[in-house]
């Protein structure tokens, strides 16, 4: 009787008996309580509908994470063109200093290889990038790496890009570097200058020989050790006119080579001198027909001059002096490269044929590129300038 009436007056009712809601336990909702309380089925092979929930759940909070540590993009880099474009447009001497060829020299060296149709075609590469990655690496001696790094390009992009280019400036020759004919007019720098003419009024032009770096393996590199040092080298036999353009080269001998062995093999490969015309050569080479050696025993280098006042005495000493100042250009243009063109001096470790073609390019991309006629002291390909 007592439990009935104690039910009785546990009623809505009757709020003395109901408990008060406790502050730290919030109240629950009907709909709410069901949720907490609910448990997917523990079964070994779930269903369908359970893994699709739990899919949805898991992409929906990555995805709520993400937006709430969101970084903003990295802006794409430029290509190569734009990138041109914006260094002629803001600073030109950039170009100067990454190719080592001021931009109009560049813009005309690449319509001169586009016309030859010599270069490669790349899907996603204009031209210009293609030659400009030659002269990135060849002009500060850079290894495969640089280039991707400041193109961002592949390996093999950048090696296609290197040989293709270096393939197109070879086939220059025919068009822009030739050997003079026995009728042509006696050069300009002779015919205005009275210290030579009319005494070398058949000369056309001096020839030298210059030791490049080579990269050769240990088992070859006997042949290839120069008499300076020791250094690996390759002897390049070098022949221009007195207005510092090449006509020929010769280059792939070994360091150990004579400079006159170089000379005869390239006398009997193409190098023809017309008849009843000369060359000017240093004391190096012997005495031969239309080669012009100074007198031996003399003095004759140009520094040997120019350490002493004295003037020349005899005939002989005159001669000499006059062959120096007249053949000196064959050195110039060889320092020239080599200053302009590091890898030159150190040599990467590509093929002897690939070391070979580089010198000859060096000097058909020099016979191509002339100074701009603007009036100015225009820069070549090696970045020299003339008056």
């Amino acid at each position: 009787m007592h439990r009935l009436q104690l039910y009785k007056s546990a009623t809505p009712n009757n709020p003395t008996l109901q408990q008060a809601p406790s502050s730290k336990s919030p109240t629950t909702t009907p709909a709410t309580l069901q949720l907490t309380n609910y448990h997917p089925p523990t079964s070994t092979c779930p269903s369908n509908r359970d893994l699709t929930v739990q899919r949805t759940l898991s992409a929906t909070q990555f995805a709520a994470q993400s937006a709430a540590h969101s970084v903003p993009p990295i802006p794409l880099p430029l290509c190569m063109d734009q990138h041109l474009d914006e260094q002629r447009n803001r600073n030109p001497t950039r170009i100067l200093n990454a190719l080592h060829m001021d931009t109009a020299t560049f813009d005309g060296l690449v319509q001169i290889l586009c016309t030859t149709g010599c270069l490669p075609k790349a899907k996603y590469m204009e031209h210009q990038e293609q030659i400009a990655i030659f002269l990135f690496i060849v002009g500060g001696n850079n290894s495969n790496r640089q280039p991707q790094e400041r193109f961002q390009r592949s390996t093999k992009t950048v090696s296609q890009s290197f040989l293709g280019t270096l393939q197109a400036i070879l086939h220059l020759q025919p068009k822009f570097m030739m050997l003079p004919l026995a009728d042509c007019e006696i050069l300009p720098e002779i015919a205005l200058n009275p210290k030579f003419s009319p005494f070398f009024d058949s000369c056309i032009g001096a020839l030298d020989g210059t030791h490049f770096s080579a990269c050769v393996g240990e088992t070859e590199a006997s042949p290839y050790s120069s008499r300076k040092g020791g250094v690996l080298t390759q002897n390049v036999l070098g022949v221009c006119g007195l207005d510092m353009q090449f006509q020929y080269i010769h280059a792939g001998w070994e360091g150990s080579a004579h400079d006159g062995k170089v000379l005869a093999d390239a006398l009997q490969k193409g190098f023809n001198i017309p008849p009843g015309r000369w060359y000017l050569a240093d004391a190096g080479y012997a005495q031969r027909l239309q080669i012009l050696v100074p007198y031996h025993g003399v003095r004759y280098h140009l520094k040997e001059w120019g350490q002493t006042d004295l003037r020349p005495e005899t005939k002989k000493e005159l001669f000499n002096l006059r062959h120096a100042q007249a053949r000196n250009v064959v050195e110039r243009i060889f320092r020239c490269m080599a200053k302009q063109f590091p890898i030159l001096k150190c040599m990467q470790s590509y093929s002897l044929e690939t070391q070979r073609d580089l010198a000859i390019g060096f000097s058909r991309t020099k016979s191509a590129v002339k100074p701009a006629e603007n009036g100015n002291n225009a820069a070549t390909i090696y970045g020299c300038y003339y008056g």
